[in-house]
Protein backbone atom coordinates (compact mmCIF):
# COMPACT_ATOMS: atom_id res chain seq x y z
CA UNK A 1 0.00 0.00 0.00
CA UNK A 2 3.04 1.95 0.55
CA UNK A 3 3.62 2.79 -2.85
CA UNK A 4 0.16 3.29 -4.01
CA UNK A 5 -0.09 6.55 -5.46
CA UNK A 6 2.84 5.88 -7.52
CA UNK A 7 1.53 2.83 -9.14
CA UNK A 8 -1.67 4.82 -10.06
CA UNK A 9 -0.01 7.78 -10.48
CA UNK A 10 -2.38 10.10 -8.40
CA UNK A 11 0.93 11.96 -6.86
CA UNK A 12 -0.16 14.84 -9.33
CA UNK A 13 -3.47 14.98 -8.30
CA UNK A 14 -2.67 14.38 -4.72
CA UNK A 15 -0.51 18.12 -4.94
CA UNK A 16 -2.83 19.13 -6.94
CA UNK A 17 -5.63 19.01 -4.51
CA UNK A 18 -4.13 20.65 -1.78
CA UNK A 19 -5.09 23.82 -1.08
CA UNK A 20 -1.38 25.33 0.07
CA UNK A 21 1.46 26.34 -2.72
CA UNK A 22 3.92 23.37 -3.10
CA UNK A 23 7.35 23.80 -5.06
CA UNK A 24 9.75 21.43 -5.42
CA UNK A 25 13.83 22.49 -5.35
CA UNK A 26 16.44 21.54 -7.04
CA UNK A 27 20.67 20.99 -5.30
CA UNK A 28 20.85 24.68 -6.21
CA UNK A 29 17.55 25.41 -4.44
CA UNK A 30 15.56 26.75 -7.85
CA UNK A 31 12.01 26.03 -8.39
CA UNK A 32 11.42 23.30 -10.70
CA UNK A 33 7.61 22.77 -10.37
CA UNK A 34 5.00 23.77 -8.10
CA UNK A 35 1.25 21.99 -7.56
CA UNK A 36 -1.54 24.68 -9.20
CA UNK A 37 -1.60 26.56 -5.97
CA UNK A 38 1.92 27.24 -6.01
CA UNK A 39 1.54 28.29 -9.68
CA UNK A 40 -1.50 30.13 -8.82
CA UNK A 41 0.59 32.17 -5.85
CA UNK A 42 3.72 33.17 -8.51
CA UNK A 43 1.14 34.17 -11.07
CA UNK A 44 2.35 37.52 -12.27
CA UNK A 45 6.21 36.37 -10.64
CA UNK A 46 7.46 34.85 -13.55
CA UNK A 47 6.42 31.61 -12.98
CA UNK A 48 6.29 30.60 -16.74
CA UNK A 49 9.96 31.38 -17.11
CA UNK A 50 13.40 28.83 -16.46
CA UNK A 51 14.16 28.01 -13.17
CA UNK A 52 15.04 30.17 -10.67
CA UNK A 53 15.23 31.06 -6.86
CA UNK A 54 12.27 31.03 -4.31
CA UNK A 55 13.32 35.16 -3.92
CA UNK A 56 13.14 35.87 -7.41
CA UNK A 57 9.91 34.65 -8.23
CA UNK A 58 8.57 36.00 -5.22
CA UNK A 59 10.09 38.98 -6.17
CA UNK A 60 11.64 39.64 -2.90
CA UNK A 61 12.92 42.82 -2.57
CA UNK A 62 16.75 41.81 -1.09
CA UNK A 63 16.90 39.75 -4.52
CA UNK A 64 15.98 42.85 -6.15
CA UNK A 65 18.60 44.67 -4.43
CA UNK A 66 21.44 42.07 -4.84
CA UNK A 67 23.12 42.03 -8.11
CA UNK A 68 23.04 38.35 -7.95
CA UNK A 69 19.38 37.84 -7.18
CA UNK A 70 18.40 35.84 -4.51
CA UNK A 71 20.78 33.95 -2.38
CA UNK A 72 23.72 36.87 -2.80
CA UNK A 73 22.59 39.78 -0.04
CA UNK A 74 23.72 39.82 2.93
CA UNK A 75 20.32 39.50 4.85
CA UNK A 76 20.04 36.08 2.68
CA UNK A 77 22.14 34.46 5.56
CA UNK A 78 19.36 34.70 7.80
CA UNK A 79 16.43 33.92 5.39
CA UNK A 80 13.78 31.53 6.68
CA UNK A 81 13.25 29.80 3.21
CA UNK A 82 16.60 28.50 2.95
CA UNK A 83 17.57 28.45 6.87
CA UNK A 84 14.32 25.69 6.66
CA UNK A 85 15.95 23.78 3.71
CA UNK A 86 19.07 23.33 5.59
CA UNK A 87 18.03 22.68 8.44
CA UNK A 88 15.68 19.72 7.18
CA UNK A 89 19.36 18.31 5.54
CA UNK A 90 21.34 18.58 8.74
CA UNK A 91 18.37 16.99 10.84
CA UNK A 92 16.73 14.63 8.09
CA UNK A 93 13.49 15.67 9.13
CA UNK A 94 11.09 18.21 7.82
CA UNK A 95 11.50 21.58 9.22
CA UNK A 96 8.54 23.91 10.12
CA UNK A 97 9.31 27.71 10.48
CA UNK A 98 7.55 30.95 10.37
CA UNK A 99 8.97 33.78 9.11
CA UNK A 100 8.40 37.44 6.90
CA UNK A 101 9.44 38.87 3.19
CA UNK A 102 9.31 41.65 1.90
CA UNK A 103 8.01 41.73 -1.79
CA UNK A 104 7.13 43.82 -4.94
CA UNK A 105 3.77 43.29 -5.09
CA UNK A 106 1.19 44.45 -7.90
CA UNK A 107 0.76 47.39 -5.92
CA UNK A 108 3.67 48.24 -4.70
CA UNK A 109 5.98 46.67 -1.86
CA UNK A 110 4.18 44.29 0.83
CA UNK A 111 5.56 42.76 3.82
CA UNK A 112 4.41 38.65 3.38
CA UNK A 113 3.94 36.77 6.96
CA UNK A 114 4.57 33.14 6.09
CA UNK A 115 5.05 29.19 7.71
CA UNK A 116 6.88 27.33 5.59
CA UNK A 117 7.26 23.24 5.71
CA UNK A 118 10.82 21.96 4.21
CA UNK A 119 11.81 18.45 3.33
CA UNK A 120 13.83 16.16 1.56
CA UNK A 121 12.61 14.52 -0.95
CA UNK A 122 14.10 10.92 -1.45
CA UNK A 123 14.74 10.23 -4.76
CA UNK A 124 17.49 8.93 -7.02
CA UNK A 125 19.89 11.43 -8.96
CA UNK A 126 20.53 14.96 -7.67
CA UNK A 127 18.84 16.21 -4.15
CA UNK A 128 15.14 17.47 -4.23
CA UNK A 129 13.89 19.65 -1.50
CA UNK A 130 10.03 20.61 -1.01
CA UNK A 131 8.69 23.80 0.41
CA UNK A 132 4.86 23.58 1.25
CA UNK A 133 4.25 27.52 1.66
CA UNK A 134 1.80 29.15 3.85
CA UNK A 135 0.52 32.83 3.43
CA UNK A 136 -0.81 33.91 7.02
CA UNK A 137 -0.37 37.51 6.19
CA UNK A 138 -4.24 38.36 6.75
CA UNK A 139 -4.05 36.82 10.30
CA UNK A 140 -0.64 38.42 10.91
CA UNK A 141 -2.02 42.05 10.19
CA UNK A 142 -5.08 41.12 12.70
CA UNK A 143 -2.83 40.89 15.70
CA UNK A 144 -2.19 44.49 15.16
CA UNK A 145 -3.84 48.08 15.79
CA UNK A 146 -7.26 47.56 15.02
CA UNK A 147 -9.44 50.48 15.75
CA UNK A 148 -12.63 49.24 18.41
CA UNK A 149 -14.96 51.85 19.64
CA UNK A 150 -14.27 52.23 23.52
CA UNK A 151 -18.06 52.60 24.12
CA UNK A 152 -19.94 50.11 21.61
CA UNK A 153 -16.76 47.88 20.63
CA UNK A 154 -17.81 48.27 16.88
CA UNK A 155 -14.47 47.69 14.94
CA UNK A 156 -13.60 49.96 11.61
CA UNK A 157 -12.56 48.34 8.86
CA UNK A 158 -10.25 49.10 5.73
CA UNK A 159 -13.31 50.89 4.06
CA UNK A 160 -13.52 53.05 7.24
CA UNK A 161 -17.08 51.56 8.51
CA UNK A 162 -17.73 50.35 12.05
CA UNK A 163 -19.09 47.14 11.79
CA UNK A 164 -19.70 44.26 14.77
CA UNK A 165 -16.51 42.63 15.75
CA UNK A 166 -18.27 39.17 15.40
CA UNK A 167 -18.86 40.32 11.63
CA UNK A 168 -15.60 41.68 11.21
CA UNK A 169 -13.74 38.52 12.98
CA UNK A 170 -16.19 36.11 10.87
CA UNK A 171 -15.07 37.65 7.62
CA UNK A 172 -11.66 37.85 7.85
CA UNK A 173 -10.80 34.15 10.40
CA UNK A 174 -14.34 32.20 8.71
CA UNK A 175 -14.96 32.24 12.56
CA UNK A 176 -18.81 31.18 13.69
CA UNK A 177 -20.29 32.52 16.68
CA UNK A 178 -22.69 31.53 19.54
CA UNK A 179 -23.64 33.84 21.65
CA UNK A 180 -24.47 33.83 25.87
CA UNK A 181 -24.23 36.31 28.42
CA UNK A 182 -21.30 36.42 31.32
CA UNK A 183 -22.37 35.71 34.83
CA UNK A 184 -21.33 40.10 35.37
CA UNK A 185 -23.88 40.99 32.71
CA UNK A 186 -26.67 38.55 33.37
CA UNK A 187 -26.39 40.22 36.96
CA UNK A 188 -26.54 43.72 35.41
CA UNK A 189 -29.14 43.38 32.92
CA UNK A 190 -31.08 40.37 34.43
CA UNK A 191 -30.79 40.66 38.00
CA UNK A 192 -34.25 38.57 38.59
CA UNK A 193 -32.44 36.42 37.11
CA UNK A 194 -30.66 35.65 39.92
CA UNK A 195 -33.58 34.70 42.35
CA UNK A 196 -34.15 30.66 42.50
CA UNK A 197 -30.34 29.78 42.01
CA UNK A 198 -28.60 28.13 44.37
CA UNK A 199 -26.25 29.52 46.69
CA UNK A 200 -23.11 29.52 46.83
CA UNK A 201 -22.02 26.55 49.96
CA UNK A 202 -20.36 28.77 52.74
CA UNK A 203 -16.73 28.71 53.67
CA UNK A 204 -16.12 26.53 56.45
CA UNK A 205 -14.95 27.33 59.87
CA UNK A 206 -13.02 25.70 62.72
CA UNK A 207 -16.43 25.01 64.48
CA UNK A 208 -18.14 23.70 61.37
CA UNK A 209 -17.31 20.69 59.55
CA UNK A 210 -18.02 18.81 56.35
CA UNK A 211 -21.14 16.81 56.41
Amino acid sequence: MSDFLEKSGLVRAVLDAMPLPVFVLDRELRILDSNDAGAKFLEGAGADQAPRRPGDMLRCLVAIASPGGCGTGDPCKSCVLRGAIVASIAQGVPVRRRGTLERLGARGPQKLHFFVTAAEIPAAGPPLHLLVFEDVTEFAELRGLVPICASCKKIRNDRDYWEQVEHYLGRHLEMNFTHGMCPECLERYYPEGSIGRKAPAPPLTADREPG
